[in-house]
C-alpha cells in the first residue's frame, strides 16, 4: 500500500491552496519546515490577495459608492471572481516593471512596530558624562561590506560617529566608531577654536558618497570632506554664503549644494586640495572676517552657480530617470522659504529653468520614477475602472512624481506633481507648464506640519511635528497605518508630568534602509531611520522589544527580575502619561467649545 501524501508531494498550486486557509502567523511559522515550503509560502500572489483584504477596499469601495448611489447593491465581491479581480487591479500600486515583493509589503502594512532607539553617545568630562547632540545624519552602504548600513552623524562636539543600523557588525544601534572632538571645525586664518557645533536648523546636512566611502558634511558656509574609513577631514572647500542644504550623491553627477543665495553645483569626484593648502600660499593673509571671502574668491574655483529668486532652501531633489529608480536625470528641484519648487537643468545651469507653485511651505522632497495620474488614481480608488483602464493608467510613458510635504495655514500638505514626460516638458518650460496633474491633501494628512517625506515599498511615509510617522498610499490621501514615535526615556528618572503635553520625539528626518543597489536585500530590511535633531532611532516590522539607550549601558549585576520590574515601571509611567495627555486634551477641547 503506497504512503498518503503528504505536504511536501503537493504540486506548488495544491500547495498554495491549502496555505490560503492558514492565517498570516501560521504562515510564517510554516516558513520553518522545508525550502520547498518557504519559496511557496512567500509566493507574490498569495500576499498580494492577503494584502488587498486587509486593507479592506471592497468594503470602502461599497460605502463610497453608497455615497453618491444609495440604491447600489451590497458588493459581493468573492475571491477569484471577476469583480475581485477587477478590484484588486484597481488597489494594486506598482507598476509594470516595478521590483515587488508583497510579503515585505504585507509585514510593513500590517506588522507590528518597534522603535529602537540608537546608544547616546557622549564624552567625559572632569569624570562626568557630557551626552552630545546629533545635528544630522545620512546612511552609508559601503561597497567592501555588502548588507551594511551604517548612520553617519556630526555631533555637536564637532566629532563624528558612525553607528550600526543594522546590527552587522555590533549590537543594532551601537556606535562603531568616532572621529576625534573638532575634526569637522573650520580652522581657517582668524578663525578660534569652538568648542561645540551650534544648532543651526539645516536637515540636510549630510551627503555620503559609498562607492567613495566619503562623507561630506556642511558647517555654516564650509563643506568638509570626510574619509569615512579613517574618520579624518581630509579636505574643504568654503562657499560665499551658509549651506541651507545638500542633495544625496549619485554616481556620475556633481553634489548639489544650497546655500542662502544660490544653488552651486560641486563635482566631488575631483582631487581637492588639502584645507590646509591654501592658508601656506597666502604671502598677506586677510585676517577674521575677510578670511573666508579671500579663499573662496581666490584660492579655490568657485563651482558652477545658480542665483535663488529668494532665500532659504531647505530640500534638494536630484530627480530619476522615468522608470529608473537607480538612474538620475539633469532635473535639480529645490524647495524652502518661498511658495514655489524650483527647477534647474545640470546642462545649463547658470539660471533656473521654470517653477511649480505650491502655496505651502515646503520643507522636503521626494520622488518615484512613474507616474502618478491624479484623474487616475480617484477612480482606481473607487473601484471604477476596468481590468484595461487600469492597465492603460499604468503605461503613461515618461513620467515622473515629485512628491513634496511641508505645511499650509498651520497644517501638514502633502503634495504630489505628475510631472509631464522629459521630451514633453522641455517644449513647455518656457510657458511655465511642468505638470500634467496634482495633488494636494491639505485636509487629511497631518493636523501638525509635516517634516519629512520617503517612499517606503509602495507607500508614501511621512512624519509630522505631533511625533507620528504615518503611511499612505500613492494617491496621497489613503492612510495605510501610523504609528507614534514616542519618546526614548533617556537620562535619570522622568517625572510623570516632564515636558508635557508635546514629551515625544518627532522625527525631522527619515531614511529608509534598504539599499537600492543591492540585488537581494533579503525579507523584511526595509526599516525606516530618523533623527529627532538630538538623537537617532529606527523603526522596525518586528514584535521584538525596542530599545533604549539605557540597553546599552545596563548594569550587569541586574537580575532578570528587576529588569522586569524596570520595564514595568516604564510602561505604567507611560500609560500614567498618556491618560494624562489624553486629558489634558479634552479639557482644551471643551474650551474651544466655550463651555
Amino acid at each position: 500500500m503506497d504512503d498518503p501524501p503528504t505536504l511536501e508531494s503537493l504540486p506548488d498550486e495544491l500547495l498554495i491552496r491549502v496555505l490560503s486557509y492558514l492565517t498570516p502567523t501560521e504562515k510564517a511559522a510554516l516558513q520553518q519546515v522545508s525550502r520547498r515550503i518557504l519559496r511557496v509560502s512567500r509566493d507574490n500572489t498569495l500576499w498580494k490577495h492577503l494584502s488587498f483584504n486587509k486593507s479592506l477596499q471592497i468594503d470602502d469601495v461599497h460605502g463610497r459608492r453608497a455615497l453618491f448611489d444609495p440604491e447600489v447593491p451590497e458588493c459581493t465581491a468573492k475571491p477569484g471572481s471577476a469583480e475581485y479581480t477587477r478590484l484588486l487591479e484597481n488597489w494594486d500600486p506598482f507598476y509594470p516593471g516595478e521590483p515587488t515583493n508583497w510579503y515585505d509589503e504585507y509585514i510593513q502594512r500590517n506588522g507590528p512596530i518597534s522603535v529602537n532607539w540608537f546608544q547616546q553617545a557622549y564624552r567625559n568630562v572632569n569624570f562626568a558624562r557630557y551626552y552630545l547632540d546629533a545635528r544630522g545624519m545620512a546612511l552609508w552602504h559601503p561597497k567592501a561590506h555588502r548588507g551594511t548600513s551604517i548612520a553617519v552623524t556630526p555631533m555637536a562636539d564637532g566629532s563624528v560617529y558612525l553607528w550600526d543600523v543594522r546590527g552587522t557588525k555590533e549590537k543594532r544601534g551601537s556606535v562603531l566608531a568616532k572621529s576625534d572632538v573638532g575634526s569637522i571645525f573650520y580652522e581657517g586664518k582668524g578663525k578660534g577654536r569652538r568648542d561645540e557645533l551650534a544648532d543651526t536648523g539645516v536637515v540636510e546636512c549630510v551627503a555620503v558618497d559609498s562607492d567613495r566611502d566619503m562623507a561630506f558634511v556642511a558647517v555654516e558656509s564650509h563643506l568638509m570632506h570626510i574619509d569615512l574609513k579613517t574618520l579624518r577631514t581630509v579636505s574643504s572647500i568654503t562657499f560665499p554664503w551658509v549651506i541651507g542644504s545638500l542633495s544625496s550623491t549619485q554616481p556620475g553627477v556633481p553634489l548639489t549644494v544650497g546655500t542662502n543665495l544660490g544653488i552651486h553645483l560641486y563635482d566631488h569626484r575631483t582631487n581637492v586640495k588639502p584645507r590646509h593648502d591654501r592658508d601656506e600660499k597666502l604671502e598677506k593673509p586677510a585676517s577674521g572676517a575677510y578670511q573666508s571671502l579671500i579663499d573662496t574668491l581666490f584660492l579655490s574655483p568657485l563651482p558652477a552657480y545658480a542665483p535663488l529668486p529668494q532665500p532659504g532652501p531647505l530640500s534638494i531633489l536630484h530627480l530619476e530617470n522615468p522608470g529608473q529608480p537607480n538612474s538620475v536625470s539633469d532635473d535639480i528641484y529645490v524647495t524652502g522659504r518661498f511658495s514655489n519648487i524650483l527647477l534647474y537643468d545640470r546642462r545649463k545651469f547658470d539660471h533656473m529653468v521654470s517653477s511649480i507653485h505650491s502655496g505651502a511651505r515646503l520643507c522636503t522632497l521626494s520622488s518615484l520614477p512613474y507616474s502618478s495620474s491624479v484623474f487616475d488614481y480617484e477612480y482606481r480608488s473607487k473601484g471604477l475602472y476596468s481590468l484595461a483602464q487600469v492597465d492603460a493608467s499604468k503605461q503613461l510613458d515618461g513620467g515622473r512624481t515629485i512628491i513634496a510635504g511641508g505645511e499650509y495655514n498651520s497644517k501638514g500638505s502633502l503634495e504630489l506633481y505628475d510631472l509631464l514626460p522629459p521630451n514633453r516638458s522641455t517644449l513647455n518650460h518656457s510657458s511655465g507648464e511642468l505638470q500634467r496633474g496634482t495633488m494636494k491633501n491639505r485636509q487629511t494628512a497631518s493636523s501638525s506640519k509635516i517634516l519629512s517625506v520617503v517612499t517606503h515599498g509602495s507607500r508614501i511615509a511621512l512624519s509630522d511635528s505631533s511625533g507620528f510617522v504615518k503611511w499612505f498610499e500613492r494617491d496621497g490621501f489613503t492612510e495605510v497605518r501610523r504609528w507614534k514615535i514616542g519618546h526614548s526615556f533617556m537620562g535619570a528618572t522622568h517625572s510623570l508630568f516632564a515636558s508635557m503635553p508635546g514629551s515625544d520625539d518627532v522625527a525631522r528626518k527619515m531614511l529608509v534602509t534598504s539599499n537600492p543597489g543591492e540585488d537581494d536585500a533579503g525579507i523584511n530590511r526595509s526599516d525606516i531611520l530618523f533623527w529627532t535633531g538630538e538623537k537617532l532611532g529606527l523603526m522596525r516590522f518586528s514584535a521584538r522589544a525596542g530599545t533604549v539607550p539605557g540597553d546599552f549601558e545596563g548594569d550587569a549585576t541586574q537580575t532578570p527580575e528587576e529588569l522586569e520590574m524596570e520595564e514595568n515601571e516604564r510602561l505604567h509611567s507611560q500609560r500614567m502619561r498618556d491618560a494624562l495627555q489624553r486629558h489634558a486634551d479634552e479639557v482644551r477641547f471643551v474650551q474651544e467649545l466655550g463651555l
